[in-house]
């Protein structure tokens, strides 16, 4: 098994040493440059709607705390809580919690606790069994790309976009299966 992952990665480096052009090229390394870019601008902290989203977002949740104001509407209620960019409302509140406190009040914010603490309690039982040659790489690469899609999640996608949605089902059936399996097997 180290051999395989030794062989792919080093066919990984190969590949991307023949191709660094169109990688640093792509449209992806460009957005993720720009961004960094901005992590040095003290104006552009300034301007960075989020903080706006995160002073205003609160309002709407204790406006509608039970229910919140359903979901998907929070561009439609974020007109009225003047959160806008150019004009436009915004879609979300660039973080999970927050949109999901919003769209769907204490009635989504408690089931999405809930989960989050399943998915840090069955990602630790993986952690802790990464000696098992069977069960802890696997699940220990489950409990890493968690760790990666929550991450963006927090600021900027939300778990509604189609292809974090997938992605973030495969883990939870990955992360299930593993925790599954470590309990049966005890």
């Amino acid at each position: 098994m180290f051999l395989v992952a030794v062989v792919a990665l080093a066919a990984l480096v190969l590949f991307s040493m023949f191709n660094l052009d169109t990688i640093a090229e792509s449209r992806q390394v460009s957005v993720v440059g720009e961004r960094l870019a901005t992590l040095g601008r003290s104006q552009s902290v300034g301007q960075d709607p989020r903080w706006m989203i995160y002073s205003r977002t609160p309002d709407m949740i204790a406006d509608n705390p039970i229910l919140g104001v359903g979901a998907g509407n929070y561009s439609i209620a974020a007109e009225r809580y003047g959160i806008l960019e150019q004009g436009v409302p915004l879609d979300h509140a660039h973080n999970v919690p927050l949109t999901v406190a919003a769209e769907l009040g204490l009635v989504g914010l408690i089931p999405l606790t809930w989960l989050i603490i399943a998915i840090i309690r069955d990602g630790w039982t993986a952690i802790r069994r990464r000696g098992d040659p069977g069960a802890g790489v696997l699940g220990l690469g489950v409990a890493a790309a968690f760790a990666a899609i929550a991450i963006p999640s927090l600021g900027d996608y939300p778990p509604r976009t189609n292809a974090i949605a997938a992605v973030f089902a495969v883990l939870l059936g990955l992360l299930a299966a593993r925790a599954q399996a470590a309990s049966s097997s005890r």
